[in-house]
């Protein structure tokens, strides 16, 4: 019996831990929806030759995907699976686009078949960019975050409902 009692008394730590992080992210989410990120030149690959306004970019709904160097490998690999899965089409969606403030520059032209965006400022101004937490975000024409996704590594089942949300947006407003 008491076997099962510190068995089940980790599982119950699991199950907390696991809690609190998700509460966790759900703050930070709420917190910074209606952020202001600054204006800052931005450009696709490794031409900054051709860079350009990140205002003028978001004139029409994008919807970012952010993820360091740092971020795990699985994690990013199973973020790719989610958009592939939900934009079937991502490669040549415009408006699905990756973003790296320091992935290495030989796959910044090559990156699951697109190019990555580099900000000027390598990042939008986010608290917790520093954390090499992946997450998914909108940024309306007036800069403001108008949606944000953190991605919990123990819950990719609610990256999927986000995307396939966003998704459904996007479709609808397209009829």
């Amino acid at each position: 019996m008491s076997i099962s009692s510190c068995s089940d008394k980790r599982k119950a730590q699991v199950i907390d831990i696991e809690k609190y992080i998700s509460e966790k992210i759900q703050k930070l989410e709420k917190k910074n929806v209606n952020m202001s990120i600054p204006n800052q030149k931005i450009y696709f690959g490794i031409d900054s030759v051709k860079s350009f306004d990140l205002k003028d970019f978001v004139s029409e709904r994008k919807v970012f995907f952010w993820f360091s160097q740092n971020t795990c490998s699985p994690c990013i690999d199973r973020c790719i699976d989610i958009v592939k899965k939900t934009f079937p089409d991502y490669e040549n969606d415009d408006h699905i686009i990756f973003v790296s403030p320091d992935y290495p520059a030989r796959f910044r032209d090559n990156f699951y078949n697109k190019k990555l965006l580099t900000l000027e400022n390598k990042y939008f101004g986010l608290e917790f960019e520093n954390k090499d937490v992946p997450f998914f975000i909108i940024i309306n024409s007036n800069l403001q975050v108008n949606s944000i996704h953190i991605v919990n590594k123990n819950d990719f089942r609610r990256t999927e409902k986000y995307l396939q949300k966003i998704n459904s947006i996007d479709t609808s407003s397209h009829k």
